[in-house]
């Protein structure tokens, strides 16, 4: 995702260095989570629990495919979670919640 400049390991639980998106001279560490997601239900709900809900200003996004594939994989990170979704696993078809997401106009993406 954007703004990742490395993994930092601090015990347990992983922490990662986070450069500020907006303003490059801005930077913090912080904890994250990583959760993958393999069904539209849980994807919905983590959507809406960890990025609608909170109204996150601006998130990381990032996509991974093979040569003449769909996506398979859409890695979205805030500073305190990373969704990843295994869109091949959802017959390549997004969650109305992810839509939600990638189509609106107030939060701010990077990737």
């Amino acid at each position: 995702a954007s703004g990742i400049k490395r993994r930092v390991r601090d015990k347990s639980p992983e922490y990662i260095h986070i450069r500020d998106p907006i303003d490059n001279n801005m930077s913090y560490t912080c904890r994250q989570e990583i959760i993958v997601i393999e069904d539209s239900e849980t994807c919905n709900r983590a959507f809406d629990d960890y990025i609608l809900r909170p109204a996150v200003q601006y998130i990381g996004l990032d996509c991974e495919w093979n040569t003449n594939r769909p996506v398979s994989l859409l890695q979205i990170a805030t500073p305190s979670i990373v969704l990843l979704v295994r869109v091949c696993k959802l017959n390549f078809m997004l969650p109305e919640n992810v839509k939600l997401v990638l189509e609106d106009l107030h939060l701010q993406g990077r990737g």
